[in-house]
Formats: C-alpha cells, sequence, structure tokens
C-alpha cells in the first residue's frame, strides 16, 4: 500500500474507521475483557502521515487494543482478551 499525505490512509485524515471482529456465528466478538464494545474506533490525525508513519489511536477507552504506527498503515492488537486468528470468521472496517 503506498501512503503519504495524499495517498493511501492519507487520504483517510480527521476520519474515524471502526474495526469489528466475527467470529463463525456471525455474532460480533467483544474486544475487550467484557462483553463490550464489539468494535475499535480508530482515528487518523489530520495530517493522517506524518513523521514517516501513519498517524492513527485508537478513540474508544473501552476497546483493549493497542495501535502500533507502520509506515504504511498501522497495526490493531488485542491481548486481553486475545484474539486467536482461528476464532475470527471475518472482519468489516467501516469509515465515518
Amino acid at each position: 500500500m503506498t501512503t503519504s499525505p495524499t495517498v493511501g490512509l492519507g487520504n483517510c485524515k480527521g476520519k474515524t474507521l471502526r474495526l469489528r471482529a466475527y467470529g463463525d456465528s456471525g455474532a460480533a466478538l467483544s474486544l475487550t475483557a467484557g462483553s463490550t464494545p464489539t468494535y475499535c474506533d480508530v482515528a487518523i490525525a489530520d495530517p493522517g502521515f506524518a513523521n514517516s508513519v501513519v498517524q492513527a489511536s485508537v478513540t474508544n477507552s473501552d476497546c483493549a487494543g493497542t495501535i502500533t504506527k507502520l509506515a504504511k498503515g498501522f497495526s490493531l492488537g488485542f491481548t486481553t482478551p486475545s484474539l486467536n486468528a482461528s476464532s475470527i470468521y471475518k472482519l468489516t472496517i467501516e469509515s465515518f
């Protein structure tokens, strides 16, 4: 993926991405140690690309995800609860 101030995730500056994980039953998986929320909101700053990395942060404090800023995107990892790839049937990304 190409990323710069006007390309790739750079075009998402000032937007929020809502990420959800679903199990094979179709139910949204919990992304916290409790039962809610079933999503993590990730804000892309304006400018979205600075200091050679995508400027992203988790905006809903109940989400147990941890952001790692990367040159061409970001990774969102979960430790509590841990989500194994085998538990995830699909991922969705919504922008607003």
